[in-house]
Formats: C-alpha cells, structure tokens, sequence
C-alpha cells in the first residue's frame, strides 16, 4: 500500500488483489487477521471516494481471492494526515515483528478509521 499510495495522483485509482482467509483459520488467527484487513479497508475507505470489488465470473471461482478497485484517490487527505510516513513506519515494525498476530498492533494507528459502519461496507465487499 505505501509505495502505491504514496506515488498516487490526486483522483488517481489503486487496483489490487486480496485474498480472504476467514473462516480457514484457528479463532485466535481468524481474529487478528479480521482486525488488521478491517483496518487496511478502512485506510481504503477514507482515502478513496469508492471502493469495491471485482470477481471474474470465469477464473479463481474456487478460491477466496479478489480484485479491490479504489477510485478517486483524495491525495491531499492523504498527506495532510502524514499517512505515507505512518505507512512507512508500520512497514518497518512488520519486518521485525516476532508474531503475525502483531499486525493489528502495528496499525493501531488506523484503527480510529474502523468505524462500525465502514466495517459494515467491508463486510459487503
């Protein structure tokens, strides 16, 4: 996400594939990783104007993957909360995590952006 967000045009659009895990994993895997895609969506969520999602009706019909299409970049909502260098900063505490299940700690700091409803708009995806 940092380096495609950070090099993103204001209005531009951020396409990636994602895979989800739930409902494959032990309770206490399935709950952080819940935590930490619900906090990465919500970076999504506040700093597109759209977000959703795209399955191909003809490949990857058997596995839990899809595309996530952002669009409507707002950059300088962006810059302006210093995301790039909080991104920036997670990406290091993730290289010398000790445990997975750290991941959420180290996005603490988007967790004011998972709101109950923009986990709703999550979940829709």
């Amino acid at each position: 996400f940092f380096l495609g967000l950070s090099r993103l045009c204001d209005g531009g659009h951020f396409i990636f594939r994602f895979g989800w895990r739930g409902g494959t994993l032990s309770k206490s895997e399935d709950e952080w990783y819940l935590t930490a895609t619900q906090r990465m969506f919500a970076l999504l969520f506040a700093h597109f104007v759209k977000v959703k999602h795209f399955k191909s009706e003809y490949s990857h019909q058997a596995d839990t993957t899809f595309y996530v299409v952002a669009e409507g970049f707002r950059q300088d909502l962006y810059t302006s909360e210093g995301m790039g260098d909080k991104l920036c900063k997670a990406i290091q505490d993730i290289l010398v995590a000790k445990r997975a299940s750290d991941l959420p700690d180290i996005l603490d700091f988007l967790s004011g952006l998972s709101t109950p409803s923009v986990c709703e708009s999550i979940e829709a995806l």
